[in-house]
């Protein structure tokens, strides 16, 4: 590939991606001719970048965090994902970038970036919109969707536990219309997870059978919360990695999923940021996009 264009969030991770700016063109030149350095100016600025570049470049790369990415993903949905995409997490949780094994350090990832190869993952359609890890819905996702700024520049991901704790002793459960692969289910719930992959709110085992590229959703949703045992059971199962095998969770995998919320409006929370309102209607797209991934094979 000759043309890589290059989009970095400059204020991601406390104005580390202005930082990391010359680093990373230059680590990108060892992979391809030319670069294209674009910095964003705002949200919703990456599909006017790709939607300008695209006919000049062979590939898309960004830096940021899980926004920028869900961002570029969807700004490559009207080019039918016909470039590869590469992704620098500086983010907050980089959920993503834990998945593909890219350290959350810069200078680390930096380095590992020098290599590069492409493989196919998946991505997931909720309504007309498109994500790579989570659909959240709840009144847990909602509080951490409210998580301040300075909070999480003080406590990084941590501040995104905190709120989601003080939610979840504050939460009613609510009533849910699930459609998993046909099969119908009315459930009363705290909080709904359809996850792509094993890494959620940089939790790392949410669903240890989860892979970015298995052609599956991983359905999640609590219940029991009320019995005593759940808290200590729910981290126990967290620190032997699979939170999905906890007695206090439901979990069954499907392709194609529809929620409805049956007691009061709820929005979705699609990779962290703000979703379309239930209903909605979540798909699997098997190996949809290529990504460009760090090449870790000796």
């Amino acid at each position: 590939m000759e043309n890589c264009l290059l989009i970095i969030n400059p204020v991601a991770g406390n104005g580390l991606g202005r930082a990391v700016a010359p680093e990373l063109d230059w680590t990108l030149a060892k992979s391809f001719a030319h670069t294209h350095l674009v910095f964003t100016r705002g949200v919703g600025d990456i599909a006017r970048i790709i939607g300008h570049y695209h006919d000049q470049v062979d590939a898309v790369f960004v830096a940021g965090g899980d926004g920028t990415l869900n961002e570029a993903v969807n700004a490559l949905a009207p080019y039918h994902f016909d470039r590869p995409l590469g992704y620098m997490p500086l983010g907050t949780v980089n959920d993503i970038g834990r998945v593909l094994k890219i350290s959350q350090q810069p200078k680390e990832a930096l380095r590992q970036l020098s290599r590069l190869r492409t493989c196919s993952v998946d991505l997931g359609r909720i309504n007309n919109q498109y994500f790579m890890n989570v659909v959240a819905v709840g009144q847990i996702p909602e509080a951490v969707k409210e998580t301040k700024a300075e909070a999480k520049k003080r406590l990084g991901k941590l501040a995104y536990v905190a709120d989601g704790v003080q939610a979840f002793f504050q939460s009613n459960a609510q009533t849910y219309d699930i459609i998993a692969d046909g099969d119908h289910h009315i459930v009363e719930t705290e909080l709904i997870l359809i996850c792509l992959t094993n890494s959620v709110g940089g939790i790392e085992h949410m669903v240890e059978r989860a892979r970015i590229d298995d052609g599956w959703a991983h359905l999640l949703f609590l219940k029991n919360r009320h019995s005593l045992e759940f808290v200590p059971e729910l981290l126990q199962s967290a620190l032997q990695g699979d939170i999905s095998a906890s007695k206090f969770v439901q979990y069954r995998r499907a392709k194609d999923i529809q929620l409805k919320a049956l007691d009061q409006p709820m929005t979705s929370n699609v990779d962290g940021d703000s979703g379309p309102k239930l209903p909605v209607h979540v798909e699997v797209l098997a190996g949809q996009l290529k990504l460009l991934v760090p090449d870790l094979r000796t």
